[in-house]
Formats: structure tokens, sequence, C-alpha cells
């Protein structure tokens, strides 16, 4: 379902919808929507990566390229790279309530399988 029909449905179609439907979400899905879950102002793939435990950028950039594109994250500002001194994206979960990442609790597969860096 895309995210623009997601919004033009009722809230209880959706999620019924979804009811159910985390083995949609791949596991490297799970963990960058848990790892977003707890913060207010989001996150840079950089940060994402950092906090997943992850050593290469593209372990995370491609996921999170997609997500975005499905609907369930949004681009919500810029900032520096601390590394690379350029500019890059800072991702947060979609404000839209009626995007199934709401609907599952993620914090606790994140909490038993990495360790915060």
């Amino acid at each position: 379902m895309s995210a623009e029909n997601r919004r033009e449905q009722h809230v209880n179609s959706i999620n019924a919808y979804y009811e159910g439907k985390e083995e949609w979400f791949s596991k490297r899905e799970k963990l960058i929507l848990a790892a977003l879950s707890g913060l207010k102002r989001g996150a840079s793939d950089r940060e994402l990566m950092i906090r997943l435990g992850f050593t290469d950028m593209n372990s995370v950039r491609p996921r999170i390229t997609e997500m975005v594109k499905e609907g369930l994250l949004e681009e919500v500002s810029n900032q520096e790279d601390p590394i690379t001194k350029k500019v890059v994206r800072v991702v947060a979960l979609a404000r839209d309530p009626r995007l199934p990442q709401r609907e599952f609790d993620f914090t606790l597969e994140l909490q038993n399988t990495v360790t915060f860096v």
C-alpha cells in the first residue's frame, strides 16, 4: 500500500490492513524504525549507522531511502556531517499517525539485538 493511498483511507481501515503484518518489514527496517522511535529530532544516516552498531554507510542508507519513498520516514532537516563536513539529511518517523510504524512496537527487538555506541 503506497503512502499516498494510506493517507486517503480511514484510520481504522489502515489499522486493520496492517494488523499482524510485522513480517512485511525486513529486519533492517525494523531496526531503523526502532532506532528512530525514541528520537525527537531524528537522525542522519551516519548517526543511525553508529546507533545500530554498523561500520558501513551502505548498511543503512539504501533502506532509509526506500523507507522515505514509502512514507515510513520523512526528511525533517539537514545538518553538517562531522566526518565529511557535507550537508546531509536528517530523517525521522513520518508524522502521519496512520503510517504502519505507529502500530508496531519495534523497541523490543532493538533492545535485544543492538548495543548502542
